[in-house]
């Protein structure tokens, strides 16, 4: 069993919670990510790529516990509203994600199309 698994199904938080509760219990870090959440999806945009950019670097060569940045399938003007965490998952790339009224999944990275989203970057935390 990989150890993202464990975290399926739990919900309570949002995606961004879900990350930091996963870097600080799997990776012994500490993520400063706002404790306030914009509420709309603009606003949630703007939040991820000021985060993004003081937080971490792009990761041409992904591993565990990277974040993934998404967004919306189909909004071309966005880096993305969601973050999850990276996982391989038996040599496959999977995201963690948390999503709204479902809880917490553990996803492809390419079948996240089936969730409404698609993948807009990968990073490395600093």
């Amino acid at each position: 069993m990989h150890w993202a698994e464990r975290y399926v199904g739990q919900g309570g938080g949002d995606c961004a919670e879900l990350v930091r509760d996963v870097m600080r219990e799997r990776f012994g870090r500490e993520i400063a990510l706002p404790s306030i959440h914009a509420g709309t999806v603009r606003a949630r945009d703007a939040q991820i790529l000021a985060g993004a950019e003081a937080l971490a670097d792009p990761a041409p060569d992904p591993r565990e516990g990277d974040v993934v940045v998404m967004r919306a399938a189909g909004r071309v003007r966005s880096l993305g509203h969601h973050v999850g965490v990276f996982c391989d998952v038996g040599g496959s790339a999977h995201v963690l994600h948390r999503l709204e009224g479902t809880g917490t999944v553990l996803t492809p990275l390419g079948e996240l199309a089936r969730c409404g989203l698609e993948a807009t970057g990968v990073y490395r935390w600093r």
